[in-house]
């Protein structure tokens, strides 16, 4: 995993990016809603307008697709509920995050149509769903299953960036026919143990991943309630 190394795991989000998501306004923040309210739901408009629909001079690209295209996302009030925050959003965006889900990021970057949206508490959790569209069903089928195979793997690999670390992985099946969890556990050398839990999931010619992290260890990891976050990340794709 040649970009491992240049940053420690897990990833943290920080005061300052959780002021920058909040700073989004309308468009970036959702609250759950048993919690205090800090903004209103984030929402997509699904209507193409003048400034996005492609004319006949332009190739539509993943900047340029109008957002009518733009698969359906995770709000935060899909994500496991945190115990002493809400979830923040940011806004739906064309392309990879500057640091994608770390078990399958190069599979990720080599596909064209991908979007993305971060997610953050106001602690040490936080959450990534990234959507491709394939061209076809059968590519997409094929293309989860290089997913599912870098997520059973991931520990192993990641320990080639990191010999002094170690790492464990966790195979929490699968919640539907087209779905399946996974557990990633993290630990370097003056370090904080990271624990992660990947979501995969197909829907057509659709394929998401959902990864959430946050300190500790796979024993405090919200399986139940992440699984059905996956389910709920499929049921919104289309």
């Amino acid at each position: 995993m040649n970009q491992l190394r240049r940053r420690v795991l897990p990833l943290v989000i920080s005061a300052a990016a959780l002021t920058l998501l909040v700073g989004c306004g309308d468009d970036a923040v959702d609250q759950a809603a048993d919690l205090p309210a800090a903004s209103a739901t984030a929402t997509v408009d699904p209507t193409p307008t003048a400034e996005t629909t492609p004319t006949a001079e332009t190739t539509p690209t993943a900047e340029t697709t109008p957002t009518a295209s733009v698969p359906g996302f995770l709000t935060g009030t899909d994500l496991p509920k945190h115990p002493t925050s809400a979830w923040f959003a940011g806004k739906v965006t064309a392309g990879m995050p500057e640091f994608g889900p770390f078990c399958v990021e190069d599979a990720l970057k080599t596909q064209k149509k991908v979007w993305h949206r971060q997610f953050g508490t106001e602690f040490d959790t936080n959450a990534t769903q990234v959507v491709v569209r394939l061209d076809s069903e059968d590519d997409a089928i094929a293309f989860l299953d290089v997913l599912a195979h870098g997520a059973a793997l991931c520990a192993e690999d990641w320990l080639g960036g990191f010999p002094d670390g170690k790492s464990d992985s966790k195979d929490y099946g699968a919640p539907s026919a087209n779905t399946h969890v996974y557990g990633v556990w993290t630990s370097v050398p003056e370090s904080e143990d990271g624990a992660h839990l990947y979501g995969i999931g197909r829907d057509g010619n659709l394929v998401t991943v959902v990864s959430w992290g946050q300190m500790g260890n796979l024993d405090d990891a919200p399986v139940a309630a992440f699984k059905q976050t996956i389910l709920t990340a499929i049921a919104k794709l289309a």
